[in-house]
């Protein structure tokens, strides 16, 4: 398996690049051009990547041609989205930069059929179908993300068994949200997996609710420990959750 440090892999697509591979000493990421890019890690002894980093403004907005965040600012994480908007977003990155989308409802990936509008608190009617053999983006599984967020380790919260150094929970956040990769990052290199804004997985309950992990900058520390899960309806938009993707690791060219 080669590695992100000894290769570089660019595909371009309409215009947009997407780095696969190491790209100096800025690291791999997935570049949107015009400056809007985000770092992306390959998890060691696993079959899949995600992103450094949850979804910036900046970023969704990109994609999207939305911002629906409550506290605005490029380099803060997209919050108040539903699993639903991010389930689109993430189809909508598929197909910008070429790749297979993860996600069909009624058979179709092109979330212009869906027949769904983002950030009206709405639900995407029909059953959402997960391919996890597409290599498009995606949400973390549960344990996908419970992978990502121990780092390589064994801690109480990302990284760390030190709150104040890798989470923005109520203890030390002044109750606001804050610019991502403000704190430490775990053993991967990966940030904010604790606190900040929670984060929607892929994983549901028979009720169809959806689980979010990690903690929030407005939620006590106990909500970024590596044990905490939260449900909440799928359609729910809220100013302390937003998310981050995954994607299957690409075979080494």
């Amino acid at each position: 398996m080669k590695s992100f440090k000894n290769t570089m892999a660019l595909i371009i697509m309409a215009g947009v690049s997407f780095i696969l591979f190491s790209c100096g000493d800025k690291g791999p990421k997935i570049d949107l051009g015009n400056k809007v890019s985000i770092g992306i890690v390959e998890i060691p002894d696993n079959s899949f990547c995600i992103t450094k980093t949850e979804i910036t403004q900046k970023f969704y907005e990109a994609v999207t041609g939305t911002n629906p965040s409550t506290t605005k600012g490029d380099k803060y994480p997209v919050e108040t989205v539903s699993y639903y908007d991010a389930v689109v977003f993430c189809n909508k990155l598929s197909i910008l930069l070429g790749k297979k989308p993860c996600y069909t409802v009624d058979s179709s990936s092109n979330p212009d059929d869906w027949d769904y509008v983002p950030h009206a608190g709405k639900s995407i009617e029909g059953n959402i179908v997960l391919d996890m053999s597409a290599d498009g983006f995606r949400l973390p599984t549960m344990e996908e993300w419970d992978i990502a967020f121990q780092g390589g380790g064994k801690h109480i919260y990302s990284g760390s068994d030190d709150l104040d150094s890798v989470a923005w929970t109520d203890c030390n956040s002044g109750g606001v949200l804050h610019e991502v990769a403000q704190l430490l990052p775990n053993g991967y290199g990966i940030y904010d997996m604790s606190g900040n804004v929670f984060e929607w997985v892929w994983n549901e309950r028979e009720d169809k609710s959806r689980y979010y992990r990690g903690g929030s900058y407005f939620d006590a520390a106990r909500a970024g420990k590596s044990t905490n899960k939260e449900l909440n309806y799928a359609s729910g938009q809220f100013k302390t959750v937003g998310f981050r993707i995954t994607w299957n690791r690409p075979i080494p060219m």
